[in-house]
């Protein structure tokens, strides 16, 4: 059969098997069920997005990290010259100019600096397209300063948090960064960091550090951080600026020159940072720790540690639209698979359990078959009886009416007693002879004929009630030859054979088992006896 071939059933392991071949698919049905609750549970998703963002993040906050910590360093560095006091005080730029090269070949991201003393004296340093770096001092009010070109290059410090004026703010920070423009001499996409360092109340010494937006997202994808990611740098004044690092890799792929990128906050940075800088006043809040923050924009995830700098500090983090977290965005693509996955599991079990039902309903017929050859084995007794036809006369070689006579003898006597089987079809020896005589003899051949017949004859002789509650027919195939069963129910009532003999009329006799036969019993007071304590 064809289940049997596709689950390769063993007979007499039936159950063990169905165990087998279900355990380990209903194991990971269960598995599946539980995962598709599992990863539905919005508390699960948000504990899921808050290990995928903390990871991200940590590696977005590094790599920024990793890339100013070495600018803010320069600063530093730059902080002893002020105990020096000007820009004529240091001497012959011969003498310090090679160290100052040094530092910018160092930090391979300053494209340019320059050194402003109180007195207006600038020192400027820019590298060339060729890897040289220049360096000049320039007086007071000079015509062409990189400041001056910073200046008509478009270099913009304004971008607060609903601040225009710098004397509004709740803190002026003496480090700034600018928006994004095209740096002087190189003209490319560039950003410029800015610090004042004061020796007293009169000297002081401006830095302006320019770098490439370049060479900074080329240094940034060197880590794995989610392109939906928003690094934000916030300052002690409310200055910030975002770098999206989607933008940052588009800077990578491009050539440099022509129109700088832009990329300036929108009103929903401005929104987020707000959301981040007042999470930042709330003194339950914590540097380094993981917020979630809901805004009519949707939901937002962040994370943001602190460097400090002198007198001044720099807060460097990152946010990114829960939406677009790894996780939220294939949780549905998830939970569609494992529906999938679990509608297979049940169309598996599905075909499992249907092959199984129809190998052992195949497996009980057959054994019904086994069972009456086992009768027909151990031969005729008192509960069972062989008749070879209903109709045929083997003897006469013709049909003949006194075959139903037998039959209908038989029945009368299992009825009377103890019920029992009657096969038709079998001889006395056991020899299967099968029904095919008694199909010829009928008006239709074929077994619902020959039991509709057989029906016929018990009800014009015991009434049509009878064969309705008290007989069971079927035809089972012994040997490919079909014979027929019928098992007689103990009756609640005696049942008496009637014969039309010739010259006396009708007459009734009465039949009950005995040993492997039925015997007729004569005597009007033993068959008396007999239905009252057999009827009673």
């Amino acid at each position: 059969m064809k289940g049997s071939i596709r689950f390769n059933w063993r007979k007499g392991t039936n159950s063990r098997q169905l165990i087998w071949k279900s355990s380990v698919p209903g194991i990971f049905l269960l598995l599946m069920i539980g995962m598709i609750f599992y990863v539905s549970s919005s508390q699960v998703q948000r504990n899921l997005t808050r290990q995928y963002f903390s990871s991200s993040s940590k590696t977005a906050i590094q790599a920024i990290d990793q890339v100013y910590t070495p600018l803010l360093l320069t600063f530093k560095i730059s902080s002893l010259w002020v105990q020096i006091g000007q820009i004529d005080d240091l001497g012959d730029p011969g003498i310090y100019g090679d160290s100052l090269k040094s530092l910018m070949l160092q930090e391979f991201l300053i494209q340019s600096l320059t050194f402003r003393d109180s007195t207006g004296k600038e020192l400027d340093a820019y590298t060339l397209e060729n890897g040289d770096i220049e360096l000049f001092i320039n007086e007071k009010d000079a015509a062409q300063t990189l400041n001056t070109m910073r200046e008509s290059s478009g270099m913009s410090f304004v971008n607060t948090l609903g601040f225009t004026e710098i004397e509004e703010k709740s803190r002026v920070s003496p480090l700034k960064l600018s928006q994004s423009y095209n740096l002087p001499v190189l003209n490319k996409s560039g950003v410029t960091l800015y610090y004042k360092l004061y020796k007293d109340s009169e000297t002081y010494i401006e830095l302006w550090l320019d770098f490439s937006l370049k060479q900074l997202a080329t240094a940034i994808s060197e880590y794995s951080i989610d392109e939906n990611t928003v690094i934000f740098i916030l300052l002690d004044d409310e200055d910030f600026v975002t770098y999206p690092i989607r933008e940052l890799l588009k800077i990578k792929r491009t050539s440099e020159g022509g129109t700088p990128f832009e990329l300036k906050s929108n009103p929903l940075d401005i929104e987020i940072i707000q959301a981040i800088y007042n999470l930042m006043e709330n003194p339950d809040s914590t540097a380094s720790s993981i917020n979630r923050i809901s805004l009519p924009s949707g939901d937002w995830w962040t994370q943001y540690s602190t460097i400090e700098l002198m007198d001044s500090s720099i807060v460097i983090g990152s946010y990114t639209p829960e939406d677009n977290l790894l996780i939220a965005r294939i949780q549905n693509p998830l939970i569609i698979l494992l529906i999938v996955i679990t509608a297979f599991i049940g169309f598996y079990f599905f075909l499992l359990f249907n092959d199984y039902r129809t190998v052992l309903k195949t497996q009980l017929v057959i054994t019904e078959e086994e069972k009456v050859k086992q009768m027909i084995i151990l031969g005729e007794n008192l509960y069972c009886e062989f008749k070879s036809s209903m109709r045929w006369d083997y003897k006469e070689e013709c049909a003949s009416k006194i075959m139903e006579q037998v039959i209908m003898k038989s029945i009368s006597a299992f009825s009377n007693s103890d019920g029992g089987t009657l096969l038709v079809g079998v001889q006395d020896d056991g020899e299967i002879l099968g029904l095919e005589k008694d199909y010829a003899c009928l008006k239709e051949v074929g077994k619902d004929y020959f039991e509709l017949h057989l029906r016929t004859l018990m009800s014009n002789m015991f009434g049509v009630a009878y064969p309705v509650s008290n007989i069971k027919v079927d035809f089972p195939v012994i040997n490919g030859c079909e014979i027929c069963r019928i098992n007689i129910r103990p009756g609640d009532k005696p049942l008496y054979i009637v014969n039309n003999e010739k010259g006396s009329g009708k007459t009734e006799k009465f039949f009950v088992r005995s040993g492997n036969s039925s015997r007729q019993i004569s005597s009007l007071k033993e068959i008396t006896d007999y239905v009252m304590n057999r009827f009673s």
